[in-house]
């Protein structure tokens, strides 16, 4: 594995989902280094949850992943654009379960 001071920049993908909106729910997170060489991959279940519960967890596991490796930069992709665009700003987040997660984010 590379070392914490060797990593630069990482490219993060995640993806939550639940069967049923809200129903049984997972995330995964996959961290790749800057060779494309994969560093870390993580799946969990999490009881019952919405698709966008699911994908903020990942969102939250990725960057404490990115922290915990000592990385400057992190580049992350979703395949969800509600969490994209809460995350940069374009979106409020109105619901008040997700508003909890959006405060964690403040966190990193």
């Amino acid at each position: 594995m590379t070392s914490p001071q060797q990593l630069k920049k990482l490219n993060i993908y995640i993806d939550g989902a639940s069967r049923g909106n809200p129903g049984p729910a997972s995330y995964g997170v996959c961290i790749f280094n800057e060779e494309g060489h994969p560093i870390f991959e993580v799946g969990e279940t999490l009881g019952i949850a919405t698709n966008s519960i699911a994908e903020y967890r990942a969102l939250i596991r990725a960057l404490q992943e990115g922290k915990r490796l000592g990385c400057g930069e992190l580049s992350i992709f979703t395949d969800s654009q509600l969490v994209a665009r809460q995350f940069d700003g374009q979106y409020r987040i109105k619901n008040i379960s997700i508003k909890e997660f959006g405060q964690k984010l403040i966190l990193f």
